[in-house]
């Protein structure tokens, strides 16, 4: 892929890895197929995860204010809109996109694929008294992606974007477009028809991947984990 103007090249942007330190780690963080977002500018929000044939659905969330204050780990209560203990079901393999002071989940898998969608709300000042996060399940409109688990994708614009996942018919590698604005009372869903070539061939069916947005590339990267060609790529829709 050329290096647009003014980029830096990958030998001149500074790397370095640090072991990290916290207080407070919480119980059951071993876990595969845990989602995560980042989100207010020094907090990252985790969801569900699976550990010893039992996933979850609580949420963590992990400070990172600057140095030297410490790092924290804390459990955020959550509930549905009615104040039950609610929300999406215990799953791992699902997509979470921060946008503004909301957080979309969507897709994974708790021992049955899924492609339901929620949202959160992370405004500093919460709605209820006893500060509780409310999970919403918003109307939507339009065809879903597939139900899957290890779905990917980002939040560009007003969407947030699904790529690829896999389900009962396999992996795929489609786009879908989840328009998080309200159109009358509702949002809505869309596939894109993407399109490729003998020079820039569509990606192969994947699940597990890396998906991110950049402003500065113009459009989504896709990275790595193809099926069925474990080979690391990068795409450029």
């Amino acid at each position: 892929m050329p290096r647009r103007p003014g980029m830096p090249s990958a030998n001149e942007l500074p790397v370095l890895w640090r072991p990290h330190e916290s207080v407070l780690r919480p119980p059951n963080f071993y876990r595969s197929g845990q989602s995560a977002a980042a989100f207010n500018g020094s907090s990252i929000l985790f969801f569900g995860g699976c550990a010893h044939g039992q996933c979850h659905n609580d949420l963590m969330v992990l400070k990172t204010p600057s140095f030297p204050s410490p790092r924290t780990w804390a459990h955020a209560r959550a509930v549905d809109f009615s104040g039950a203990p609610g929300g999406p079901s215990p799953r791992q393999g699902a997509l979470l996109a921060v946008t503004g002071w909301w957080a979309w989940l969507i897709g994974g898998s708790g021992g049955d694929l899924t492609i339901d969608a929620y949202k959160l709300d992370l405004a500093p000042h919460p709605p209820r008294e006893d500060g509780a996060l409310v999970w919403l399940r918003p109307s939507i409109v339009g065809r879903p992606p597939p139900a899957a688990e290890h779905v990917s994708g980002a939040w560009m614009g007003s969407s947030v974007f699904t790529v690829g996942g896999c389900g009962r018919a396999g992996c795929h590698v489609a786009v879908h477009a989840l328009d998080t604005t309200v159109q009358h009372g509702r949002h809505a869903w869309q596939q894109l028809q993407l399109v490729g070539g003998t020079a820039a061939p569509a990606p192969a069916p994947r699940g597990g991947h890396c998906v991110v947005a950049s402003a500065a590339l113009g459009g989504l990267l896709l990275h790595a984990n193809a099926n069925p060609h474990p080979h690391p790529h990068a795409y450029l829709p």
